[in-house]
């Protein structure tokens, strides 16, 4: 049971705080959808739409193609499952006792542990977007945008991370990068062979390709959280950005990788994902 039912009311809502990016606010989102199919109660459609955070905007502007994403949700619409439209509207003027309201981040990932599977269709039945991927991939997350250069995972780890996978398994497998960044900033990593930068347009389409890699190569963010919780597949992240801190729990490998070190066991891992 993932989800403690603690009051039963006759709806439930997400309320999302202004600042919160697409992986913080998948946490109040989830834990809503799990209390709403184990409850058995109707969920009120999330307004997704955010204003700007201007000062990440301005620090380093993304890409032309993801700049909308900055601003609101694109390529997600509500389940058929969710009260949306005039019919919301209406309950929330007149029946706000009747509604458990889910907020903030609380466990994170702690608190939806176990509805993986559940969220994982729920996520691709809401998006709009998909990027079809004919062959087995390696996922590869940079956050640059709103993250200090402190907080950024240097390119040459992911550069380093991706050779040594790709010499663990023994050929050149693919590998898609999923960046807030542009192009120019990421060459370091995007002129290694067979890399592709993947721009959908879309948080939501972005997110399931990670969660559809074999193995994830992440950056030390909610989001990187997101795409492992719902892959399980190996995932590795710098020395300094570990996962651990958002509740994240080993599906396959999980942990802290130096491609100059070397760690046995995530290489026999990736190896054995391919």
């Amino acid at each position: 049971m993932y989800v403690h039912v603690l009051l039963m009311q006759s709806y439930c809502a997400v309320r999302f705080t202004r600042g919160m990016g697409f992986g913080n606010r998948l946490y109040p989102w989830a834990r809503c959808h799990l209390y709403a199919r184990q409850a058995g109660v109707p969920m009120l459609a999330p307004y997704w739409w955010w204003p700007p955070r201007l000062g990440s905007l301005l620090k380093e502007p993304p890409a032309v193609a993801e700049l909308p994403g900055n601003l609101y949700i694109r390529g997600m619409r509500a389940l058929p499952a969710y009260i949306g439209g005039a019919r919301r509207s209406v309950i929330e003027a007149t029946s706000r006792g009747e509604i458990r309201v889910f907020r903030g981040e609380a466990g994170r990932l702690n608190d939806v542990q176990g509805g993986e599977a559940e969220l994982l269709a729920a996520l691709r039945a809401m998006s709009t977007r998909t990027m079809k991927v004919d062959t087995s991939y390696i996922g590869v997350h940079v956050r640059r945008g709103d993250f200090s250069a402190a907080a950024r995972t240097p390119l040459a780890w992911f550069a380093g991370a991706l050779r040594a996978v790709r010499a663990a398994v023994g050929r050149e497998v693919v590998a898609i990068v999923v960046s807030d960044g542009k192009a120019g900033a990421l060459h370091e990593l995007l002129r290694e062979p067979a890399v592709t930068l993947a721009r959908t347009g879309s948080p939501l389409a972005d997110l399931l390709l990670l969660a559809g890699a074999r193995v994830l190569l992440a950056s030390g963010s909610s989001f990187s959280a997101w795409g492992a919780f719902l892959g399980g597949m190996p995932a590795v992240t710098q020395s300094q950005h570990s996962l651990a801190w958002f509740g994240l729990r080993a599906g396959g490998y999980l942990g802290q990788f130096e491609p100059q070190v070397g760690n046995r066991e995530f290489l026999d891992a990736a190896a054995a994902a391919f």
